[in-house]
C-alpha cells in the first residue's frame, strides 16, 4: 500500500510537471505565433509605407526632371543613329525651336531630317559620323527651316549610347536654337570689320583712362602702330590745360549722353595736331560705366584753312573798307566836275539858242546826257560804297505819298516814250503822308520804274500805291508793274547781287551796272521795310517796295541820333 501510494504520488507529479510544461509551451507557442503574426502585419506596413514613399519620391523626382526638361534652355532628345534620325524621345522646347510640337516627331508624323538645310546634312554626317562609335561624343552647328519659313541656326551636342535592351546605338543630347548668337557673332564681326577699316580714328579706353583696344586709323593719327599703343595711358597725347579739359568731360558724362570737342594733342616726335573727339560712355549691364569710347578725326588742316581764311578775310575786310571810305570820301571830288560839265553844257545850250546852230545844240545835248549818265552812275557806286563804309546818312521828315509817285511820272515820261510805254499812276489822292526818308524811298521807286521802263517796249508800266498792314504795322506798299520781257528762275537768284544783271546779253543790251535794285533793297531794310519780286519770264515782273508808314523811334534814333522825343515831335509836325 505504501508503495502504491508512493508511486501514484510521483505519477501525480509527474503529469503535474507535464501540464504546466504544455501549458508553458502552448503560452510560448501562442507568443511566438502572435509575435509572427505581428511581425508580418508590421512588416507589410512598413513595406506599404516604404513602396508609397518611394513612388510619391519618383513622382516628385519625375515632376523635377520634368520641371528640368521642360524649363532647359534646349531641348533633350533621342533618336536612331541611322541618317534618318527617328526620334524616340524629344522634349516640349523643340517646338520653340522648330515651330512643331514634340508629339510629331515622337509618333513619326514629322522627320527632324526634313527640317535639316540640305547644304549643312555632310556637315552633321562627317561630325556624328556614318557609322557611329558607342561612347563618341560630338558637338555640330548646322541649319533648320523652321515652320514659318525662315532658316534658324541649331547647336546640337551629343553622344552615341547602347541601348540596354536592344543592343543598338543610338544617339542622346540636346538641340539649342542659337540663331541670336549668330547673328550677333555676325554683326560683331562685321563691326569690327568695319571699325577696324574705319577712316576715322576709334579707340575704347578703361575707367582707368588706358587703351584697350584701338584701329588702325586712330594709331595713325599720332603715328604709333596699335600694338605700341595698346595698354598705355590715353592722356599721354595730350597737353596738360586739355588733360583738365578731358578729366572734366569724362566725369559730366553720364548714361547715353556724348561729348564733343576741339583739342590739341602730340605725336611722339613732339608734333602738334588738332582733333575733333566725340567720347561716348561704355555702360555695363548695371548700368556702371567700364569704359569710353573715342572718336578722333584729324583736323589740322582744317584749323589751318580757317586760320588762313581768317587772315584772308579780315585783309579783305579791310581793303574792302579802305576802298569804300576812299571812294565815300571821294564824293565831292567826282561830282564837283561833272556838275560842272552838266552846268556849263546847259548854259551853252541857253546861249546856242540865239544862234540857232542845230549842230552844235545836238552835240551840247550829248555832252549834257552822258554827263548826266556818268553822274548817276557814279551816284549809285558812291552809294554802295557809302552803305558798305557805314557812312550812309538818313534825314528823316513827312512827305505826301501821292505827291512823290506824280514827281516820279513827270520825270519818267520821257524815258516812257522812248520805248513807246504808257505810264499809268494808281493812287488814292488821299492816301496820306508818311514820315521815311524822302530822297531814299523816292529813289528806289525811281530805280523800279526806270527798270521797268528800260526792260519793256511797247507795253505798259503801272505804279500801284496802297496802304497795308505787314507784321501788325502800317504800311505804303509802292508796287511797280510792267508788261516787259520779265525774268526767270535762274536770273532771279542774281537779281540782288551788285555789280550783277540777269546775265552779260542783259549788259550788252541794256547798259547800267546792276547797282539799282541793290541800293533800294538796302535802303528799305534799313528802313524796317522790303522788296518783293513776282514775275514769269516772257509775261512781265511785279516789284514791290514795302514800307512803313511811320518809322519806328528805335531806327529814327539809330538812323538819324535823333532822340525819340524829337523823333515823335517831328512826326507830329512834319
Amino acid at each position: 500500500i505504501t508503495v502504491s501510494t508512493a508511486y501514484d504520488n510521483e505519477r501525480d507529479f509527474f503529469y503535474f510537471i507535464t501540464k504546466i510544461l504544455l501549458v508553458f509551451i502552448g503560452i510560448l507557442l501562442s507568443i511566438s505565433i502572435t509575435f509572427v503574426l505581428w511581425s508580418q502585419s508590421t512588416t507589410r506596413r512598413r513595406s506599404q509605407f516604404m513602396a508609397e514613399k518611394m513612388s510619391e519620391s519618383l513622382k516628385i523626382s519625375e515632376a523635377k526632371n520634368r520641371m528640368i526638361i521642360e524649363n532647359m534652355p534646349g531641348a533633350l532628345f533621342k533618336c536612331s543613329s541611322q541618317m534618318n534620325w527617328k526620334m524616340d524621345f524629344i522634349s516640349d522646347p523643340i517646338e520653340g525651336i522648330c515651330g512643331y510640337p514634340a508629339s510629331l516627331f515622337i509618333e513619326n508624323k514629322k522627320g527632324y531630317a526634313e527640317l535639316v538645310y540640305e547644304p549643312d546634312i555632310w556637315n552633321i554626317e562627317k561630325t556624328v559620323g556614318l557609322l557611329p562609335i558607342p561612347g563618341h561624343s560630338y558637338d555640330v552647328e548646322y541649319r533648320i527651316h523652321h515652320k514659318d519659313g525662315s532658316l534658324r541656326w541649331i547647336y546640337e551636342k551629343g553622344r552615341v549610347m547602347i541601348d540596354e535592351d536592344t543592343g543598338k546605338s543610338h544617339l542622346m543630347g540636346t538641340l539649342f536654337d542659337i540663331t541670336t548668337r549668330k547673328k550677333k557673332d555676325s554683326d560683331y564681326r562685321s563691326l569690327t570689320t568695319a571699325l577696324q577699316n574705319a577712316v576715322e580714328g576709334i579707340a575704347f579706353i578703361d575707367r582707368n583712362l588706358t587703351y584697350l583696344t584701338l584701329n588702325e586709323a586712330y594709331a595713325d593719327l599720332f603715328e604709333e602702330s596699335m600694338d605700341t599703343l595698346a595698354g598705355q595711358a590715353w592722356m599721354q597725347h595730350f597737353p596738360q590745360e586739355y588733360q583738365d579739359k578731358l578729366q572734366y568731360t569724362l566725369k559730366m558724362l553720364r548714361g547715353q549722353n556724348r561729348a564733343s570737342l576741339n583739342v590739341c594733342a602730340m605725336r611722339h616726335k613732339g608734333d602738334i595736331i588738332h582733333l575733333h573727339l566725340v567720347i561716348v560712355a561704355g555702360l555695363d549691364d548695371e548700368g556702371h560705366v567700364e569704359g569710353y569710347y573715342c572718336f578722333a578725326r584729324d583736323i589740322t588742316r582744317r584749323i589751318q584753312e580757317e586760320e588762313a581764311l581768317a587772315i584772308a578775310v579780315k585783309e579783305a575786310e579791310t581793303a574792302n573798307q579802305t576802298k569804300s571810305e576812299f571812294l565815300a570820301n571821294m564824293s565831292h571830288e567826282l561830282r564837283t566836275p561833272l556838275n560842272a560839265i552838266i552846268g556849263y553844257s546847259e548854259m551853252l545850250l541857253e546861249d546856242i539858242q540865239d544862234i540857232d546852230d542845230g549842230n552844235i545844240a545836238k552835240d551840247l545835248n550829248k555832252i549834257n546826257n552822258a554827263g548826266r549818265h556818268l553822274l548817276e552812275l557814279i551816284n549809285d557806286i558812291l552809294d554802295v560804297s557809302k552803305l558798305e563804309a557805314g557812312k550812309m546818312t538818313f534825314h528823316l521828315e513827312k512827305f505826301n505819298i501821292y505827291g512823290v509817285a506824280s514827281n516820279i511820272i513827270d520825270l519818267m515820261l520821257p524815258a516812257a516814250s522812248k520805248n513807246s510805254n504808257s505810264l499809268i499812276l494808281e493812287c488814292d489822292e488821299s492816301i496820306g503822308e508818311m514820315y521815311s526818308d524822302f530822297t531814299k524811298v523816292r529813289q528806289g521807286l525811281f530805280n523800279l520804274v526806270s527798270n521797268a521802263l528800260k526792260f519793256t517796249k511797247n507795253g505798259t508800266v503801272k505804279i500801284i500805291i496802297q496802304e497795308g498792314v505787314r507784321n501788325q504795322r502800317e504800311c505804303i506798299i509802292f508796287s511797280v508793274k510792267d508788261t516787259g520781257c520779265g525774268i526767270t528762275p535762274e536770273q532771279l537768284k542774281k537779281l540782288f547781287q551788285p555789280f550783277s544783271q540777269a546775265d552779260s546779253s542783259t549788259t550788252r543790251e541794256y547798259g547800267g551796272t546792276g547797282l539799282g535794285l541793290t541800293i533800294t533793297k538796302q535802303f528799305c531794310e534799313m528802313l524796317e521795310g522790303g522788296v518783293e519780286v513776282d514775275s514769269r519770264h516772257g509775261e512781265g515782273s511785279t516789284f514791290t517796295l514795302v514800307l512803313p508808314r511811320i518809322t519806328s523811334n528805335a531806327l529814327a534814333k539809330k538812323l538819324t541820333g535823333t532822340d525819340e522825343k524829337e523823333t515823335k515831335k517831328l512826326a507830329d509836325a512834319g
